[in-house]
C-alpha cells in the first residue's frame, strides 16, 4: 500500500533552527543512529554553509567534514543535506561516499542560482532535490513557469513547501494537483510541511491519499515535529500511521531518541503549536513578524492579529522587515483599529 511512500526526517537540519543547530556531537551522531535503526529511508544530517566548522553544530563547510560523522554509522543509508544557494560557496562542494542527495531551497528570485548549483552536484553524482520556498505564495502562472524550468532541468525530485505554515487541505490539493499534471512522472514528489494550523499530519495523510500510483513520494518529518515554533510533521506519527497495516519502521529507536534526547531540548527550547503562528499562517506572512511583535514589542493576540492583517493588506508579508511592522503598529494604533 504504501511502497512508493518514503519518510525523510530532517531534526538535524529543520530541528536545528530551535537549538541553532548545537546539538553536540554525541547527540548529532546518536540521533543518526537511532534513525538509522528506525528504517526511516532518508536523513538530512544538516545544512552545508559557509560557516566555520564546529563539531557540535549539524552545519557544515565542506563535504570531508559531513563524512567524518557518517563513516563510522552506515553506508547503506541514504542521507541528505540541504543547500540554500545564496548561503553555500558551491564551488567546494566535492563527492561523497556517504551524502547520496543534497537538496536546495530556494526564493522564486533565485530559482536560475538554484538550478545552476544543482547542476554543479548532479555532475559530482547527487540525486538532487529542488524545494521552492513557500509554493503558496505562488501564482498559479508563476507556478507553472516554475515547474516548465524544473521539468527542463530534470532534478531526482522536487518539494512542495509550505514554508509559512499557512497551506490548508483545499490549498494542498489544488497545488498538487498542479504539481501532479505538470511534472514529469519520473520526478519524485515531495512535501514539507509545518505546524502553525496543527494540519501537517492532514495534509500529509491527504498526499498518500491522493498520490498517483505511478510517482514515488517523501514526506519531510521531524523527531516530536522539532523545529522552528511551531514545528514540523512529527517522524513518531507519520510513521505509526504508515505502519498500518503491515509494520515498515521500527519505533522503538524512534521513541528512545525523542524520550532521551529530544525531549530535554523541547524542556529547555520549547517547539509547538503557537497562537501567534496560527495568525501569520492564516495571513501568510513571514513567521518572523509574530516573533518579533510577541518577543520584542510584547504585543497582545488582538494587535498581533491587526497588525499582520495589515501586513499581508500591504504586500509586505513574504520578507521580515522591523520597519514594516512599526509602521503598521503606528497605524494600528492611530486609527483606533
Amino acid at each position: 500500500m504504501y511502497e512508493n511512500v518514503e519518510i525523510l526526517d530532517c531534526t538535524l537540519r529543520d530541528g536545528g533552527h530551535v537549538n541553532g543547530f548545537e546539538f553536540g556531537e554525541d547527540v548529532i551522531k546518536e540521533i543518526i543512529l537511532n534513525i538509522v535503526n528506525s528504517h526511516v529511508e532518508i536523513i538530512e544530517v544538516g545544512f552545508l554553509m559557509n560557516v566555520e566548522y564546529n563539531p557540535n553544530k549539524s552545519q557544515y563547510n565542506t563535504i570531508d567534514q559531513v563524512n567524518r560523522v557518517l563513516a563510522p554509522i552506515s553506508s547503506k543509508q541514504k542521507y541528505s543535506l540541504m543547500i540554500r544557494p545564496d548561503w553555500y560557496d558551491i564551488g567546494k562542494l566535492t563527492a561523497s561516499e556517504n551524502i547520496s542527495i543534497i537538496r536546495f531551497a530556494f526564493y522564486e528570485k533565485d530559482l536560475s542560482l538554484a538550478i545552476q548549483q544543482a547542476k554543479i552536484a548532479r555532475d559530482l553524482g547527487y540525486s538532487v532535490f529542488l524545494n521552492p520556498v513557500n509554493v503558496l505564495g505562488y501564482s498559479k502562472s508563476n507556478l507553472k513557469i516554475l515547474l516548465e524550468k524544473i521539468n527542463q532541468f530534470g532534478p531526482y525530485g522536487v518539494s512542495i513547501v509550505d514554508t509559512f505554515g499557512g497551506m490548508q487541505l483545499d490549498n494542498f490539493v489544488e497545488i498538487h494537483g498542479q504539481f501532479e499534471n505538470e511534472l514529469e512522472e519520473n520526478i519524485i514528489l515531495g512535501v514539507h510541511l509545518h505546524e502553525n494550523l496543527s494540519l501537517s499530519f492532514a495534509i500529509a495523510q491527504k498526499f498518500i491519499e491522493i498520490r498517483s500510483p505511478n510517482r514515488k513520494i517523501v514526506i519531510d518529518t521531524s523527531l516530536n515535529g522539532m523545529g522552528r515554533i511551531p514545528g514540523n510533521l512529527c517522524t513518531e506519527l507519520m510513521s505509526s500511521y504508515i505502519n498500518t497495516p503491515f509494520i515498515k519502521y521500527n519505533m522503538q529507536p524512534i521513541f528512545k531518541v525523542i524520550n532521551e534526547l529530544i525531549i530535554p531540548i523541547k524542556r529547555q527550547m520549547p517547539w509547538g503549536y503557537s497562537p501567534e503562528y496560527a495568525i501569520s499562517a492564516l495571513e501568510k506572512i513571514h513567521r518572523s513578524y509574530p516573533e518579533y511583535m510577541k518577543e520584542n514589542l510584547n504585543l497582545d493576540l488582538n494587535l498581533i492579529e491587526k497588525i499582520s492583517k495589515l501586513i499581508s493588506i500591504k504586500g509586505f508579508g513574504n520578507n521580515f522587515s522591523e520597519t514594516v511592522v512599526n509602521e503598521c503598529l503606528a497605524e494600528v494604533v492611530k486609527d483606533g483599529k
